[in-house]
Parts: structure tokens; sequence; C-alpha cells
């Protein structure tokens, strides 16, 4: 039994068949689509029938490139958590099967279908945001927070302990270095996770976006707190520091997890 989808209200019903009209909005049967794990099932029965002669099948997350070999794809993907509708069955050569044929697969795609290449004249944004992805600014830009937040954090409590003032100061700066650099940290992230990423919304990205927000908040705290007030010290003061540094490394050891995970 499969599940059908209206594409317009988003109604969901479950039979052999799409209803005749959807009961929520009155769409057509023709504007009902079965369901991306129902799709995902039927590619791998369909991958049984072909036999297994060649070995298992071979199944690649279009979200972050893992692969897994085996009869079905995972219920969810172990690097970035999407679901199994976001796997691709892939052919001996690793590219995603298909059932054109080889002259025509080898052929270049039309120039609808090409990669776009923009102009810093024309498109500026847009030739940006691909110089981003082109020359990994993430993974760049992200060393700056977090090497410079465990120094900051190691001369604050330093200067805690000890009641030097120079360590204190010194932690004012760096932690003034990561408040300038995190605009950049973030959008740059956002472009890796809009294009390479396709903005996928799994646990993974959810805790690394939640990460960034706390990161943010907390350095910015200290920041203001300290431009106002040059005796700032104390248990919160620390604390914020900590939280800053905790989230800052959980996110870059998931960054991490994902980038250098398993790939073909």
């Amino acid at each position: 039994m499969q599940e059908w989808t209206c594409t317009i209200c988003g109604y969901k019903e479950k039979d052999q068949n799409p209803p005749e009209s959807c009961p929520a909005c009155g769409a057509g049967s023709k504007l009902f689509e079965a369901a991306a794990s129902d799709k995902a099932e039927e590619t791998s029965e369909a991958a049984n029938e072909a036999g297994t002669a060649a070995g298992p099948s071979r199944w690649r997350c279009v979200v972050c490139g893992y692969i897994h070999e085996g009869e079905e794809p995972p219920e969810t993907c172990p690097l970035c958590g999407a679901d199994r509708s976001a796997f691709e069955l892939m052919d001996g050569d690793g590219d995603k099967a298909s059932d054109e044929p080889a002259d025509q697969k080898n052929q270049n795609p039309s120039s609808g279908e090409e990669k776009k290449k923009f102009a810093p004249q024309s498109h500026p944004r847009e030739w940006a945001d691909e110089q981003i992805l082109v020359h990994h600014a993430h993974p760049i830009s992200v060393h700056i927070p977090n090497g410079v937040l465990p120094i900051a954090v190691f001369f604050v409590l330093i200067g805690s302990l000890f009641n030097a003032q120079t360590f204190k100061l010194a932690a004012y700066l760096n932690m003034t270095m990561v408040f300038l650099a995190l605009p950049l940290v973030m959008y740059t992230g956002f472009v890796e996770w809009r294009d390479r990423y396709k903005s996928a919304m799994t646990s993974l990205f959810r805790t690394k976006i939640l990460c960034a927000v706390i990161t943010a908040f907390c350095v910015t705290v200290l920041v203001i707190w300290r431009s106002f007030s040059a005796d700032a010290g104390g248990f919160f003061y620390i604390l914020l520091h900590l939280i800053a540094l905790g989230a800052a490394g959980l996110a870059g050891h998931l960054g991490g997890k994902l980038v250098f995970g398993k790939r073909a």
C-alpha cells in the first residue's frame, strides 16, 4: 500500500491508487504523487530484481555524499541525518544509475543544465557566493573562532585566577577578533548549507545552526560587557566564555564529521 500526497495542499492518503479528488482541496488524482519513501523502496526493489551478482548496491546521499553499500538505502544518513529519500542508486562507475543509453550520458548537457558561471560585473552577489564554494571560504574562516576562542578562554581564566589585568585585556582583544570574524563565518556557512547541501534541515544542520547562534550571542554579550565595564568578571562572565567555546567546538566537530566522513 502506498502513501499519496496532494501536491496542492499536502493532504496524505494511503491506498493502492490515488483518490479521484482531494478531500481537502478538491484537486484531481493527477495532482497526487507517491511519497518519497515509497519511491526509494520502488528503486530498491528494482535494483534487487536486476540481480545482485555484482555485489551489494551502492547508495549515495545527495546531501553530504555519504556512500552506503547494501540492498536498500539506510533509514537515515549516519553523517548528515537525511532520510532515506535523499539517497540515490549508483552504478558501477560511481555515477547515478540511469536508464539513458551510455552515449547520451556521455554527451555534454544542454546549456540550460550546465552549471551557471557568474561574472563579477553583472552578478556581483552570485559571483561572490560562487567564490565562497570554489575556494572553501567557510572551512578556512571557521578556523578564526575555533583557534582564537580557546586562547581567549585560557587568558580570562588566568586573569581571573591571578587577578592579572594584562591577561584579562588579552582575552578581551582575542574575543573582539572572534566577534569581528563571526559575520563572515556565519555567512559563508549559510552559503555552503544553501548551495552545497541543498538547504537540508537535518538534525546535524539544526545543531550546527543552534551552536552558531549560541556562540554569536555569547561572544556579542562578552564584547559589549567588557567594552562598558573594564572590571568585568565573575562567575557568569567566565561561564559565557565556556559556553561560547563549547558551542563553537561542537559546531566544528560536526563540520569535520560532515566533511571527512565516508565518501566515494
